[in-house]
């Protein structure tokens, strides 16, 4: 009987250490499928996440936008209006429209006129006083193409800028216009010759050669010195007087080194610390001429309309506004010239 009774208690022992060690590997089998479970949801949150991303990022990509050119061929002052032809330039990609940029010298105003020009096809468009910041005071334009990327509207970079003038018949001279040679304007300009128009491109004459040539050098006339001149020779531009009778390159006036341009891509306006800090010297520049050299590029001999000095403690500086807008930038280095020639 004893061990009948033994048996019984050990037949339940073992049972209950069996339910214990049952209930331990079930918790063990739950926890392992809710980790799987919540990294498979955390795998799905991000995979969500990632696909928007690439996707987003895809619509950008495109490289049609990067064939998109627009062209100023004309922008002039008519009445109370600003008429800006624009030319697209051969190129795929779906133009929406067009930016302006209108400038004045020292702030702008921006106006965007939804139409979608075809390749090489041109359109003149029309602005009142206020969309362009005021007839009396705009200066410059420039444009820039609408992109139509997922039904959005994108502006891209600025692709010309031209100056505005009075008269249809005369392009401004940003770089995307120019004006034809123009005999008298005291710049020898391509297509023309010393015979075409001698006053723009005038040699060193015969008189001023450093030889004397009889016939040609009466006495009381321009002549190269010597015992039989009497006169002082008349120079040609760019040259001066040497005092005898002679002709030597102008000196330049002032020279130096440009801190700041405005506006970006477009300048006509350059301060310096090398300008004369001095109102009645730097206003004796205006109509005179500059030349620069530098990383900017700028090659030609470009007018001085304007310059003053600001004594304002905060700047002390003296600044330049050019006739026409330039590829100048800060670094650059200046010079001025009494004449067109610029040293040349």
């Amino acid at each position: 009987m004893r061990n009948f009774i033994n048996n019984i208690d050990l037949f339940f022992s073992m049972g209950e250490r069996g339910d214990k060690i049952g209930t331990k590997g079930l918790s063990t089998v739950v926890t392992t499928l809710l980790i799987i479970l919540l990294s498979l949801v955390a795998i799905g949150i991000i995979w969500v996440v990632v696909k928007n991303l690439i996707g987003n990022a895809a619509t950008e990509i495109s490289f049609d936008k990067f064939s998109l050119n627009l062209g100023i061929s004309n922008a002039y002052i008519d009445g109370s209006e600003v008429k800006v032809a624009v030319r697209r330039s051969a190129g795929a990609g779906s133009l929406s429209g067009v930016y302006f940029i209108f400038h004045n010298g020292t702030s702008s105003s921006s106006v965007k006129r939804n139409i979608a020009l075809k390749e090489l096809e041109e359109k003149t468009f029309t602005f009142n006083s206020s969309e362009v910041g005021g007839i009396d005071n705009v200066e410059l334009v420039s444009v820039s193409p609408v992109y139509l990327n997922s039904g959005t509207d994108v502006i891209l970079g600025i692709t010309d800028t031209a100056e505005i003038s009075s008269s249809s018949g005369v392009m401004g001279g940003g770089p995307g216009g120019g004006t034809g040679a123009v005999c008298g304007n005291g710049v020898c300009e391509s297509g023309e010759t010393t015979q075409s128009c001698s006053q723009d491109c005038s040699a060193i004459p015969v008189s001023c050669n450093g030889t004397w040539t009889p016939g040609a050098e009466d006495v009381g006339v321009e002549c190269d010195g010597g015992l039989k001149c009497l006169a002082s020779c008349t120079c040609p531009t760019g040259f001066t007087g040497d005092g005898s009778g002679g002709c030597v390159s102008e000196p330049s006036l002032s020279s130096g080194l440009i801190e700041s341009i405005w506006p970006f891509g477009a300048a006509k306006y350059f301060d310096s610390d090398d300008l004369p800090k001095d109102s009645s010297q730097v206003v004796t520049f205006i109509g005179k001429y500059a030349n620069f050299s530098g990383t900017g590029g700028e090659a030609r001999c470009l007018q001085i309309s304007y310059a003053e000095y600001l004594s304002d403690p905060a700047y002390n500086k003296s600044y330049i506004r050019l006739e026409l807008p330039s590829s100048i930038v800060s670094g650059d280095t200046y010079e001025i010239w009494a004449s067109s020639t610029c040293g040349d």
